[in-house]
């Protein structure tokens, strides 16, 4: 979904934490917001989310909460590679 529906590129996707994507009211925001460190090349970017990602990003936010590692600004959306 993050790929096909939104665009990221795999690097992108591997590198996506939360802090990029969740507002400071904890609410999964508007856009993603990828810094120079997560994109490729020399700028980030900002992709806008579509209703069917935020649906799937809602849900797997409530279950990722749940982690007992979780952390807001250092968690990444995708734990692993499986």
């Amino acid at each position: 979904m993050l790929s096909v529906k939104s665009g990221l590129r795999a690097k992108e996707i591997a590198f996506l934490q939360w802090r990029m994507i969740v507002t400071a009211d904890g609410v999964i925001g508007d856009f993603i917001h990828l810094p120079n460190s997560a994109s490729k090349g020399k700028s980030g970017r900002t992709i806008p989310i579509n209703k069917e990602v935020r649906k799937y990003l809602e849900e797997w936010f409530r279950v990722s909460k749940q982690f007992k590692s979780f952390d807001i600004d250092s968690s990444y959306v995708v734990r692993t590679e499986r």
